[in-house]
């Protein structure tokens, strides 16, 4: 990858009214604002002057490290070190986690063309990746002098660039490994179960109406999202040729097979 590497995944992920056409030319930081205007400021990254530096940095270490580093070490120590630079005003995180992916599918860790849901679960846990994440900012706020003014625009008092371009990422790789394992050992079996059932359920609500697949697809989509009913509005639009009895036992499909079993609802409060 290169920097209109960067530069054009980050134009793919975020709106194009704020997608940027290069770097970061101002200091941003990681943050919230409070309701008394006040702000807590949780990470501060590399100062703007720094960024096109540490990114070539970055850039020729991924590619030093395609050969004879492990590919979960590549892929943790070049994601933390992109989303701890953070280049861009938005769209870091999600380009963190691509990294993270894509490194993992050039290294040949991950089967070709399969999708793993190494995202899927670090988003489903983010507390640890959070605190994966604090492991490293923590420490840099912890010497970080700044100051924000009134229109919330930081600026740095001291020199903490350092600390990013040298990081340790020994905890971040220690995270990477037990985010997989437990990919392996828990998402992608409960995935494989899920996808089982889900084609049990589309062949059993066969049996009751003989529907294309894109409308049997649809039926499920629309219980799921109403605990296992189809609301009387989505009925109307979408399902109105079906009969009262034939919307019972599709839903009851749905309910007994994705759902967690037989469920008792009543009539469908959506309109």
């Amino acid at each position: 990858m290169r920097k209109e590497d960067f530069i054009r995944i980050q134009k793919m992920i975020v709106d194009p009214r704020f997608a940027s056409g290069d770097y970061r030319t101002d200091q941003n930081y990681v943050g919230e604002r409070l309701g008394n205007g006040g702000e807590i400021v949780h990470y501060i990254p590399p100062s703007p002057a720094s960024v096109g530096p540490m990114m070539e940095g970055l850039i020729d270490t991924m590619d030093r490290l395609r050969q004879g580093v492990h590919p979960v070490i590549a892929a943790a120590c070049i994601s933390f070190g992109f989303v701890f630079i953070h280049p861009f005003d938005d769209g870091n995180g999600r380009i963190h986690r691509f990294l993270i992916h894509d490194i993992l599918s050039k290294g040949h860790f991950t089967p070709e063309n399969t999708i793993f849901p190494v995202s899927a679960h670090i988003l489903d846990n983010m507390a640890d990746y959070e605190s994966c994440l604090e492991s490293f900012s923590k420490r840099v706020m912890e010497i970080t002098r700044y100051e924000i003014d009134h229109e919330g625009v930081l600026r740095k008092m001291n020199d903490t660039d350092f600390l990013c371009r040298y990081f340790d990422a020994t905890e971040m790789s220690e995270y990477l490994f037990k985010v997989i394992e437990e990919t392996i050992d828990s998402v992608i079996p409960a995935e494989l179960v899920f996808l089982l059932r889900y084609e049990k359920a589309k062949k059993e609500m066969q049996t009751v109406v003989d529907m294309p697949d894109n409308k049997i697809d649809s039926f499920i989509t629309f219980c799921q999202q109403n605990n296992g009913v189809l609301a009387a509005s989505k009925r109307k639009k979408y399902f109105p040729m079906l009969s009262d009895e034939e919307i019972g036992s599709l839903e009851k499909s749905v309910k007994k097979l994705l759902l967690g079993g037989e469920l008792n609802h009543g009539p469908s409060s959506e309109s």
